[in-house]
């Protein structure tokens, strides 16, 4: 025999030898029945009917005026960043100090108005 296809034989061999060690370690049919005879309920597990009927559900339960994906995108003005431009949006607001702050002021403001008309009643 040729140098070439004792190389193409032993090449040849060296494979099945391969596929058959493959073949070899995979699982047997019964194995594989119980395996996935445990991984699902039928009894539990939803049809496509029964979950397209589920989304239904969520998508009907949504107000009229926000029932489609595309009303939705409208009424967040189609922004792809909607999360981070609240939070932007937030950031300019009052804060807690600020608010506490401007309410002394006004208490303070309040409290001198009162005095001062309690004093020009009281002048009568």
């Amino acid at each position: 025999m040729s140098t070439t296809l004792t190389a193409l034989i032993s090449s040849v061999n060296q494979l099945l030898g391969t596929i058959d060690g493959k073949i070899r370690n995979k699982a047997s049919k019964t194995e594989l029945e119980s395996g996935l005879a445990s991984k699902a309920n039928k009894s539990e597990t939803l049809t496509p009917e029964q979950i397209e009927a589920r989304i239904q559900t969520v998508i009907g339960s949504s107000p009229e005026a926000l029932d489609t994906l595309a009303e939705l995108a409208s009424a967040l003005n189609n922004d792809p960043d909607f999360a981070a431009t609240i939070t932007q949006a937030l950031t300019t607001k009052a804060t807690k100090a600020e608010l506490e702050s401007a309410f002394a002021q006004l208490t303070d403001a309040f409290t001198q108005g009162a005095e001062t008309i309690g004093g020009a009643v009281t002048q009568e």
